[in-house]
C-alpha cells in the first residue's frame, strides 16, 4: 500500500480496519529528481498533502453495550450475535459477537490459554458473527413471505388458509412437515394469515411459496432483496458480508441448476440456500418497524480532529422503500404483535407476556443445511414498543442452539430491559 510507511500500525479488524485511513492519517511526501552529483533538486515528479489523523466516534454507548453483549453470553457455551439498531435513523445503539476477545492483548501481549482460544476453529472469537457471517434465518423469514402474499397474491390478514401437518408439491415424492409433527401435536387446521405467522406454521408458508413460484418465480426472491436481504447493509466503515438472497438467476449462475419450485418452497420459511447476517436481518426489521424504508445503518457518528473541530457523518440515509401497501405493513406489524403477546398463540408469549413495553417479533428456528444432525441456529428479530415510535429494532442469533423461543427470545428479553433501564431513553 503506497499510503503506508514502514512500522506504521495497521487496523486488521472491524471498525480499526474500515477506517484505518482516518484513524492512522495519511504521510505526505514529495518525488524529486535531483543531479546525483550536486544534490541539487531539479524537478518535482508527484507530490502529496500530509492528511492529519482524525478519532472516530461511535454510536455506541459502552454501557448499553456492555449489557447487550452480557445478555449475550448468559447462554456461556452459545456463539452467536445480537444487534440494536435506531429503527428510525439506522444508528447502531448495540452490536456484540460471543465469544469475544480483549484486543488490548495485540498490543500487551497474550497467555497462551488465550492464543489457544484465538485459533479455535469451533470458537472463532475472531470472527465478527453480527455482520461478517450469515445464516438461514428459519421462521423469522416469514414475515417477508407473509408481505409477499399480501402484495402478490391478494391475501389479506383475514384470509382463511389451511394448516395440515404435511405439505407436498403435485406429483412430488418429497414431504415438507409442519413444526407440530415433531412436538407430537396435531394439525393445526384453519388459520387467518394474521394466525399463520401468530403461530409459525409452516405449511401454510409452503403453499404460499409455491403459489408466488408458479405465478412468477422471482416473486419471493424479489421480495427479500427489498428487504435488504443479499447484499451489504452499506454501513460505512465496517465489513460485512453480502449473504444470498436466492433465486433462479442466482442458483443458474452459482449451483448450476435451474430453479425448482421446491427452492421456493424451502425459501418460504428462510431455509434452502438462504444466507443473512444478524446485521442484515435487523436492518430488515426496523424497515417494518419504521414505515417501510430500508435505511443504511451507520456506527460512526463523528469524526473529530487534532484541534477538537468536529464532523459528523452519521445521518439517516434511506437506501429504498419496500414495495408495500399501508394496509400490508400495518398487518404484519399486527401479527407479528401478536406472535409475542398473544397467549393463546404458538409464539413467544411466554417470553415477553408480562411486558408493559409493547414489542412485535418473530422467532426463527433454522435447520442447518451442512448438518442433519446438528441443533438448528436460533433466532428472534423484532423491534418495540409496537403501537408507537419504535426505539429498537433487535436481532439475536445463537448458533446451533434450538429453538428460537428457547435461546434468542429470553436474550432478546435480556436485552429489553436492560434498554428500559438505560439512561439512553431520558
Amino acid at each position: 500500500n503506497p499510503l503506508l510507511v514502514a512500522g506504521q500500525p495497521i487496523g486488521q479488524a472491524g471498525i480499526e480496519a474500515g477506517a484505518d485511513e482516518i484513524l492512522a492519517g495519511v504521510p505526505g511526501g514529495r518525488l524529486i529528481v535531483v543531479q546525483c552529483s550536486s544534490r541539487v533538486e531539479r524537478s518535482t515528479i508527484a507530490s502529496r498533502t500530509a492528511i492529519s489523523p482524525r478519532d472516530v466516534q461511535l454510536t455506541i454507548d459502552r454501557d448499553f453495550q456492555a449489557e447487550v453483549y452480557d445478555a449475550l453470553r448468559a447462554e456461556p457455551k452459545l456463539q452467536g450475535a445480537g444487534v440494536v439498531l435506531d429503527p428510525q435513523d439506522g444508528e447502531v445503539l448495540a452490536l456484540a459477537s460471543v465469544p469475544s476477545y480483549d484486543p488490548n492483548g495485540f498490543i500487551l501481549g497474550f497467555t497462551e490459554k488465550e492464543r489457544a482460544t484465538l485459533r479455535s476453529e469451533a470458537q472463532r472469537p475472531l470472527l465478527s458473527r453480527a455482520a461478517e457471517a450469515a445464516y438461514p434465518t428459519g421462521s423469522a423469514f416469514k414475515p417477508i413471505t407473509f408481505a409477499a402474499g399480501m402484495e402478490d397474491l391478494g391475501y389479506t390478514a383475514d384470509t382463511v388458509l389451511d394448516c395440515p401437518s404435511t405439505f407436498q408439491l403435485e406429483g412430488a415424492s418429497q414431504t415438507w412437515e409442519d413444526w407440530t409433527v415433531a412436538s407430537n401435536l396435531p394439525a393445526q387446521g384453519p388459520l387467518t394469515l394474521h394466525q399463520a405467522l401468530m403461530n409459525s406454521c409452516n405449511t401454510v408458508f409452503y403453499g404460499i411459496g409455491r403459489d408466488l413460484d408458479l405465478k412468477d418465480p422471482d416473486l419471493l426472491p424479489n421480495m427479500a432483496r427489498a428487504f435488504g436481504l443479499g447484499a451489504p447493509t452499506g454501513i460505512p466503515y465496517l465489513p460485512e458480508v453480502s449473504g444470498v438472497a436466492p433465486g433462479p438467476e442466482w442458483k443458474l449462475e452459482n449451483v448450476g441448476d435451474y430453479w425448482a419450485t421446491g427452492d421456493a418452497v424451502n425459501l418460504s420459511i428462510g431455509q434452502g440456500f438462504l444466507q443473512v447476517t444478524p446485521l442484515q436481518l435487523a436492518n430488515a426489521y426496523a424497515a417494518i418497524a419504521n414505515g417501510g424504508y430500508v435505511l443504511q445503518p451507520y456506527i460512526v457518528s463523528t469524526l473529530i480532529d487534532a484541534d477538537g473541530q468536529r464532523e459528523d457523518v452519521g445521518n439517516r440515509v434511506v437506501r429504498s422503500e419496500l414495495p408495500l401497501s399501508p394496509a400490508t405493513l400495518q398487518a404484519l406489524q399486527a401479527a407479528m404483535h401478536d406472535q409475542t403477546s398473544d397467549p393463546n398463540a404458538n409464539g413467544s408469549y411466554r417470553v415477553f407476556g408480562d411486558m408493559a413495553f409493547p414489542i412485535a417479533g418473530k422467532t426463527g428456528t433454522a435447520q442447518r443445511n451442512d448438518s442433519a444432525t446438528a441443533k438448528p441456529h436460533s433466532w428472534f428479530g423484532s423491534f418495540g414498543p409496537y403501537g408507537e415510535p419504535p426505539e429498537l429494532a433487535t436481532v439475536v442469533m445463537y448458533e446451533s442452539a434450538g429453538e428460537g423461543v428457547s435461546f434468542a427470545a429470553p436474550a432478546t428479553r435480556r436485552i429489553y430491559d436492560a434498554w428500559l433501564q438505560s439512561p439512553l431513553r431520558a
